[in-house]
């Protein structure tokens, strides 16, 4: 009983403990850090689950809260925003489920703590750089779960590149230009899904990743490592979907005729104004979940992240998974792609998507933030 009581402080200690410090199980403690993630659902039994992704910049961990009160939930979801700095005061145990140390916390010992303006950008960058460490580690430590989470991302591109194109396709012979302009906004439903049910994008795991490795809180060796596993995540996902559809037989001949229309000129277009149409396509993926979690309704972020995601779309900029749904689509219904044709679109965009995301949008964020 005295060895344990030499871990646990009494209550109340407001001390913040750094989180790289959460070695063993511990009571009464106070941790802050910037929640970059955030999950909540109800359990059979009646209880909300509130599940928080929260780093401080060093290290990162899960925190847990629990209530079955209906006017508390709302009073906590309220209170918790992606993006903002908070000071929890809990408890560290074992996750009987993730068998990890989770934190656990109240309502009522949660405090935000309010950040002065000229500290926005450096808030991004920590949010994003915490991100990116969240990333590694569950890439790094649990990667069937991550690998999931990427197949996710890849079939969520492929429900809306298959909404966009057959509803394109629908207008295509009468109105045409209307379809373009209704297909450009109908795939922003990919973004929206990704970043309210969640998934793993290669496309923006570009900017996350990278800012992480500008600020230090992951190895470029982590960085390759995670886009690696995204993209080829993203592939299976939207190469499966894809065979779904296609072999259901929907949609079928508008679709063969619709795409006659583009995928020759899609897949002949010069390296370089596929490389430059990457990193377009790319800087307005990444800026549009940016802006959208400095957003703090959820109606503000569906706004953003429409308008911005139609801008790439409608301009005829390239995406690199949204290809792989589209060039799967193509394979399927004509039985066949020029192969040299096909690896030559998805390098150069590929590799425009990793400068515009990386390059263009992360590298000056990160050069534009204040020094604290």
């Amino acid at each position: 009983k005295t060895e344990e009581k030499k871990y646990f402080r009494p209550k109340k200690d407001t001390s913040v403990t750094p989180i790289k410090d959460l070695m063993y199980e511990v009571d009464n403690i106070t941790i802050e850090g910037t929640i970059f993630g955030m999950d909540m659902f109800e359990s059979k039994s009646g209880y909300k689950i509130i599940t928080l992704k929260v780093t401080d910049n060093n290290d990162s961990i899960y925190v847990k809260m629990f209530t079955k009160d209906n006017d508390e939930y709302a009073r906590i979801k309220d209170l918790l925003k992606v993006g903002s700095w908070y000071n929890f005061y809990g408890k560290v145990a074992m996750d009987k489920y993730s068998n990890e140390l989770t934190f656990t916390t109240r309502y009522k010992d949660v405090e935000k703590v309010e950040k002065e303006e000229e500290e926005m950008l450096t808030k991004d960058v920590e949010t994003m750089a915490g991100a990116a460490q969240g990333k590694a580690d569950i890439c790094e430590h649990y990667p069937v779960k991550f690998f999931i989470r990427a197949i996710m991302a890849g079939f969520f591109i492929v429900v809306a590149t298959i909404l966009s194109n057959v509803s394109a396709a629908v207008l295509y012979s009468t109105y045409p230009q209307f379809g373009k302009l209704l297909g450009a906004f109908l795939f922003s439903i990919a973004i929206v899904l990704i970043v309210f049910i969640g998934g793993e994008l290669f496309t923006g795991n570009n900017m996350t990743m990278a800012m992480g490795a500008y600020a230090g809180s992951c190895s470029w060796k982590q960085v390759l490592k995670v886009w690696l596993v995204s993209y080829i995540g993203n592939f299976v996902g939207a190469f499966f979907l894809s065979f779904l559809f296609v072999k259901s037989g929907a949609s079928h001949q508008i679709l063969v005729d619709y795409y006659n229309s583009f995928l020759a000129a899609k897949l002949s277009a010069p390296p370089m104004q596929l490389f430059l149409r990457g990193v377009l396509c790319n800087f307005c993926v990444c800026l549009a979940v940016l802006t959208g979690t400095r957003m703090k309704s959820e109606s503000g972020k569906l706004i953003v992240m429409f308008c911005v995601i139609m801008a790439f779309v409608v301009s005829g900029f390239e995406h690199c998974v949204a290809n792989m749904g589209t060039f799967s689509i193509a394979y399927l219904l004509f039985g066949g792609i020029n192969p040299v044709l096909l690896a030559k679109s998805m390098i150069c965009v590929t590799l425009g998507n990793i400068v515009g995301g990386a390059l263009l949008l992360a590298a000056p964020l990160k050069l534009m933030s204040a020094e604290k």
